[in-house]
């Protein structure tokens, strides 16, 4: 189906769906005959945002490096998040929403060398 032949009493239905349902954008496409990138063209052209409930998806939390792991790692062992990611076997993703879930500043890696031999000179090293 074509954007021409779809009425707009259709693209309303659809619309007030997207708009308010918890369901799936697949699943409301298929109740109302249309492709899923259909809703998510008219969806683009109006604006419609879907509820946040919505973005839980199947109730699976994100994962989330702990903040003693993910801050020994970054500033004191000054790895990348490349390398964070590889020790944890997540992907790098994961290891930035870590950092913007604990309100860590992500920083150059020079920047975070000289913090780290700073506070090793004010501990008295290592």
């Amino acid at each position: 189906m074509n954007n021409q032949e779809i009425e707009p009493h259709i693209i309303e239905s659809f619309g007030h769906d997207y708009r308010t349902s918890r369901e799936r954008v697949e699943d409301i496409a298929r109740r109302h005959h249309v492709d899923r990138k259909t809703i998510y063209k008219y969806a683009k052209l109006h604006g419609w945002v879907r509820p946040t409930h919505v973005y839980a998806g199947n109730g699976v939390q994100a994962r989330i490096i702990p903040f003693r792991d993910l801050y020994h790692a970054y500033y004191e062992e000054v790895l990348s998040m490349k390398e964070i990611a590889k020790r944890y076997s997540c992907h790098e993703r994961v290891v930035k929403r870590s950092m913007d879930h604990h309100e860590l500043k992500q920083m150059p890696k020079s920047e975070r060398i000289q913090m780290k031999r700073h506070f090793e000179q004010v501990k008295g090293g290592r």
